[in-house]
C-alpha cells in the first residue's frame, strides 16, 4: 500500500522531473559556480524536503515551501547538496551548511523554513531566511525588527543576547542580524517537538 508521504515524494519527483522538460532551452545549462540543471533531482532533494514540504508547485516557476525541517533529514540534505549549494545564503542569512548542521546536531532546538526553486526556474536552489531556535526563558526582545532605523530598540531588548546564542550554541554565520524576531508558538502539528512548550524564536532574514 502507498502512503500519502511517498505519494507526495512521487507527486513532487514527478512534477520537477516535468518542470525541467519545460524549462526554455536558453535555461537549461548551467550557471557560472553552479551545478547543472536537474541537480536538485539528481541528489534526492525531493524525497528528502517532500515531508516537509506545503503544496507541490503546479507551476514551473512557482516555490515549493517547507517548514519544520530537521534532524535526520536535515544531515541528509547536507550531504546531498553539492558543495556550491552549502555555501549559499538568502541574503545575509547563515549558510545553508551552518543551517542544515546546527538542525541536525539539535533537532529539539532547531527548525529550518524556507523555499526551494525547482528546475525550471532560472537559478535552482534551497532557500533558509527562516531560522526557529530555543532561546533562553525570560527574554525580553522587541520584536517588530531587528534594525529599524525609525523604530529602535529600546535599551531592554536582549536581541544581542539572543545573537551571541545562536552563534555559540547553533554555529550560525549570518552577516547580519534577522530582520524580524518574534516568539514562535508552533501549530500542533509542526515537526519541530516543543516538549513541555520551552521558549522558542523566529529568526527571519528579508
Amino acid at each position: 500500500m502507498t502512503t500519502r508521504r511517498h505519494e507526495h515524494e512521487a507527486d513532487l519527483r514527478e512534477t520537477w522531473t516535468a518542470h525541467l522538460g519545460q524549462a526554455p532551452e536558453w535555461e537549461t545549462g548551467a550557471f557560472p559556480g553552479r551545478p547543472p540543471r536537474g541537480w536538485a533531482l539528481d541528489a534526492g532533494v525531493p524525497e528528502i524536503l517532500a515531508p516537509f514540504a506545503g503544496p507541490v508547485p503546479r507551476r514551473p516557476t512557482d516555490l515549493l515551501h517547507f517548514g519544520g525541517l530537521s534532524g535526520p533529514a536535515a544531515a541528509d540534505l547536507l550531504e546531498a547538496l553539492p558543495e556550491s549549494e552549502r555555501e549559499c545564503r538568502h541574503n545575509f542569512a547563515p549558510t545553508t551548511r551552518a543551517c542544515l548542521i546546527a538542525a541536525a546536531e539539535f533537532p529539539d532546538e532547531v527548525g529550518l523554513h524556507g523555499f526551494a526553486t525547482g528546475p525550471a526556474r532560472g537559478v535552482e536552489a534551497i532557500s533558509i531566511p527562516t531560522v526557529v531556535v530555543r532561546g533562553p526563558d525570560g527574554l525580553r526582545i522587541f520584536s517588530p525588527s531587528w534594525d529599524d532605523e525609525e523604530t529602535p530598540h529600546p535599551d531592554w531588548c536582549q536581541c544581542a543576547r539572543l545573537d551571541v546564542l545562536v552563534r555559540d550554541r547553533y554555529g550560525l554565520d549570518h552577516l547580519h542580524g534577522p530582520d524580524e524576531i518574534t516568539p514562535w508558538r508552533a501549530p500542533v502539528d509542526d515537526l519541530l517537538d516543543l516538549g513541555e512548550e520551552p521558549t522558542f524564536w523566529r529568526l527571519w532574514w528579508d
